[in-house]
């Protein structure tokens, strides 16, 4: 596991949609296919983080949008789209499934980790 140190030099603020269930069904082919980094992680462009506030969370919005608009209002595997994350590294803001801001949460958020070993 990373230090913060180690953490805090290399995270990447991204979006992270969340689904009515936090355990995703079919979960080995959910992991196979790409897990959290394939289906509900949205990678924030580096102009949109550099953006000022207002800007930006209109930016985070259309992110948000194309999102839903994508999966058809639901998160693969997780069902249907109840919200959204800007994961930053040490808080987020926490977003409807509408794109609205809802608030700051102060503590930490990550996904949980997934693999899958062949033997």
């Amino acid at each position: 596991m990373k230090t913060f140190a180690q953490q805090a030099g290399t995270f990447r603020p991204y979006l992270h949609a969340d689904g009515e269930r936090t355990v995703p069904s079919e979960i080995c082919i959910f992991v196979l296919t790409g897990g959290h980094g394939r289906w509900t992680t949205i990678e924030v462009p580096k102009c949109v983080l550099e953006l000022s506030g207002d800007e930006q969370l209109a930016a985070l919005q259309k992110l948000m949008k194309r999102y839903r608009q994508k999966y058809k209002g639901a998160v693969p595997f997780f069902g249907d789209l109840v919200g959204f994350r800007f994961v930053r590294l040490l808080d987020y803001l926490s977003f409807d499934a509408d794109g609205r801001f809802v608030g700051v949460v102060n503590r930490p958020f990550r996904s949980s980790p997934c693999s899958v070993r062949l033997s």
